[in-house]
């Protein structure tokens, strides 16, 4: 039997403390996935940074607040993350990417 395809979808807020916390949503034909690891990560190639990594809850919703360090990552990526999932026996992998709104809402 071949692996399912996925779908993931990634956003990100800014707090009033300038830290961040990222989301990601994992589907499979239509079904939310519980229980698999989604990994947040920022730059690429020899320069990527994994932020922080997180399993899904039984709605399919993945999610990290990032400590100040880690939102300095992203900050100095202008914003830019990507939300990974590396895929299983039964489902594919999936990527997406997100990008944070860097000025605070006024």
């Amino acid at each position: 039997m071949l692996p399912a395809p996925t779908s993931l979808t990634t956003s990100i807020v800014l707090d009033s403390q300038q830290t961040f916390t990222l989301y990601g949503t994992l589907e499979s034909l239509g079904t939310r996935l519980a229980g698999q690891r989604i990994v947040f990560s920022t730059g690429s190639g020899h320069g990527a940074v994994t932020l922080c990594i997180a399993a899904t809850d039984a709605d399919g919703i993945s999610s990290c607040a990032l400590d100040d360090e880690a939102s300095a990552d992203v900050a100095e990526n202008d914003g830019r993350y990507t939300a990974s999932y590396e895929g299983t026996a039964s489902y594919l992998p999936v990527t997406a990417a997100g990008q944070a709104d860097l000025l605070p809402n006024r």
